[in-house]
């Protein structure tokens, strides 16, 4: 039986226009195996400048003091299958986790230009360890009394200009983050490091009156190394599609899409998808349309990704080749 209270929350707030001050304060009452009384805060600062017409800055710092889970104070063993066997601790301390963001933007409506850039960092400290045990046919899962601390930074921005009269626009977002944090495997401290960026480039758009396009890439980084051990891989995807309309009554449509993925191996996974589709009006009541999806006839595409100490493999079955014949007729 538990039993948690918590108190309204306590709200400061400095009126000004380019800054303000945030603190929040709960009261936690846990009455599990014995009674538990927490004190949780979480300041923030937050600050906001407009620099000028078109352009502003802002940043923000968060401060979080948290107690304990409820879970934890439940100590009797749980097995939540045949082979994994859950052990809490008791900790009674508190984590800590401190959050801090800075970012820019850049607006011109007029010259149809747009720019932003942001980044935060992350912090976090527990004074227990999630530990894994291998015993026998076991896995027990538990907590050890050390010190856990872990960083992440992240970093992403984004550009886009429009052009001919913002019948056109073209511009990249990118993105780059990097954790380094520890687990522990059978009372050993086991460090990691993960690393991710990723580029994406479009443009979309009229070229002509009778001639529209729409173009997209993302090229993908992913490096994770695990007690001087490293995996990494690359992906790589665009697809480009043009539409075609010479007068009011037809209109043709292609498109293709491309997959490429290197595995830590050396190899590649190669892919291309191509589509067309057709479109007659034969007046206001009757369209003819003729669709052809998978041209190339494609039957698989396999990739790996690899997570916060996982790695997984992934095989896709693509549809075959199809041809659609329709007409439709309006009454």
């Amino acid at each position: 039986m538990s039993l948690i209270l918590q108190s309204p929350r306590m709200l400061l707030i400095l009126p000004c226009l380019s800054r303000c001050t945030i603190s929040e304060v709960k009261w936690l009452h846990y009455s599990v195996t014995g009674q538990h009384d927490y004190i949780n805060t979480s300041p923030r600062l937050y600050v906001k400048r407009q620099l000028t017409a078109k352009s502003d800055i802002s940043g923000s710092m968060v401060y979080s003091l948290s107690s304990p889970q409820p879970h934890l104070n439940i100590t009797a063993p749980v097995l939540s299958d045949y082979r994994n066997l859950f052990i809490a601790e008791n900790p009674d301390k508190y984590s800590q986790k401190v959050a801090a963001s800075l970012s820019y933007r850049y607006r011109n409506p007029l010259k149809s230009m747009f720019f932003n850039l942001s980044a935060t960092y992350n912090h976090a400290r527990n004074p227990m360890m999630s530990n894994q045990l291998f015993i026998g046919d076991f896995i027990v899962s538990t907590y050890a009394d050390r010190l856990n601390h872990s960083n992440s930074w992240y970093a992403k921005g984004g550009f886009s200009k429009g052009l001919g009269h913002s019948k056109m626009v073209m511009g990249c977002d990118i993105d780059a983050s990097l954790s380094t944090a520890s687990s522990m495997r059978d009372n050993t401290v086991i460090p990691y490091r993960q690393i991710n960026a990723g580029v994406k480039p479009y443009f979309k758009g009229s070229l002509t009156k009778w001639f529209s396009a729409n173009y997209e890439a993302s090229y993908g980084f992913s490096k994770l190394k695990i007690d001087g051990e490293a995996n990494d891989y690359h992906t790589f995807r665009q697809n480009i599609f043009a539409t075609i309309i010479p007068n009011d009554y037809v209109q043709f449509t292609v498109g293709a899409e491309h997959f490429l993925t290197r595995f830590p191996e050396g190899n590649t996974a190669n892919l291309i998808l191509l589509d067309a589709s057709a479109v007659w009006r034969l007046n206001n009541k009757v369209r003819l349309s003729l669709t052809a999806n998978n041209l190339l006839n494609r039957h698989s595409y396999e990739y790996v990704n690899y997570g916060t100490l996982s790695r997984s493999e992934h095989h896709f079955g693509i549809r075959p080749r199809n041809i659609l014949a329709s007409i439709q007729y309006r009454f």
